[in-house]
């Protein structure tokens, strides 16, 4: 029953994940259907008991992750899903949460990369418009006032530039990843690892 039970939860897991890569969002009610699922599960396989560590489970991901929320660093689908993940399997949420921000690290730094290597590619072209442009003008300006005006204004553009990237193209300081597919590894992991 217990096999039957994880792959509930591996399913589960997967639904949301695929969800939030589709719109950015983990629906409410497919919360609330997990949470339930999860306590379901529970009794099924503890009782009374199994039903209380169940709740004990859904609580801590809500109390450690919260200030998270309330900095904006963690969505709230992606704590609500550690909670209804928490409904399967109790206060094992623990190493679930472990495992998923080691994946959420890794994940991040991958998005981090990817976003270097885009920027580079997009500044250096621009960059080098620039400089040309910007010396152009200063060759093309015979009074020196408009001279520095000129080159003051167009290292304004180039500074600009390297600090961020036009909304059109890529925007790596408001990069937003999907951190349910971190929980699904992390779900993943728990299970593989034998901590159930």
């Amino acid at each position: 029953m217990e096999h039957i039970i994880y792959l509930i939860l591996i399913a589960y897991t997967a639904g949301a994940m695929v969800m939030d890569l589709i719109s950015f969002r983990i629906p409410n009610g497919y919360i609330l259907c997990g949470m339930a699922m999860g306590l379901i599960s529970s009794f099924i396989r503890e009782g009374v008991h199994g039903i209380l560590e169940g709740i004990i489970g859904g609580i801590i991901p809500i109390i450690l992750l919260f200030v998270l929320f309330f900095i904006k660093a963690m969505g709230g689908g992606d704590i609500k899903l550690f909670s209804a993940i928490g409904c399967f399997i109790g206060k094992s949420i623990g190493f679930i949460l472990l495992y998923s921000f080691i994946f959420g690290g890794i994940l991040s730094i991958i998005y981090l990369i990817r976003a270097f290597v885009k920027s580079m590619a997009y500044h250096s072209s621009n960059t080098h418009k620039d400089l040309q442009n910007s010396l152009q003008n200063n060759i093309n300006n015979n009074s020196r006032k408009n001279s520095r005006e000129n080159s003051r204004d167009n290292s304004q553009d180039i500074y600009k530039g390297l600090c961020y990237i036009s909304k059109d193209k890529l925007s790596p300081l408001k990069a937003r990843i999907h951190f349910s597919i971190a929980i699904f590894a992390g779900v993943i992991c728990f299970i593989v690892t034998g901590y159930v």
